[in-house]
């Protein structure tokens, strides 16, 4: 899952403050550092319909990236 997170990190060239860090950052705070909502809210200066938002967004993604490792490797489980 770590793994799957690290995926979505934005590229070294992408400053850290830019808009394509929140989802990362998101989910991140919320299950890496174990922050709850409010926390990761005021840490990223984001209302909680935002940070919905961004959480959806990653966890989609994440999901994404699961299933494709998934995929790539359930025929050799077989």
């Amino acid at each position: 899952m770590r793994e799957a997170l690290e995926a979505l990190k934005p590229n070294g060239t992408v400053p850290f403050g830019r808009p394509e860090w929140l989802g990362f950052r998101a989910m991140w705070l919320r299950y890496v550092e174990c922050l709850d909502q409010d926390a990761t809210c005021r840490e990223l200066g984001v209302s909680r319909a935002s940070f919905y938002r961004y959480h959806r967004d990653a966890f989609e993604a994440i999901t994404s990236i699961l299933w494709q490792r998934y995929l790539r490797h359930a025929p050799a489980a077989a």
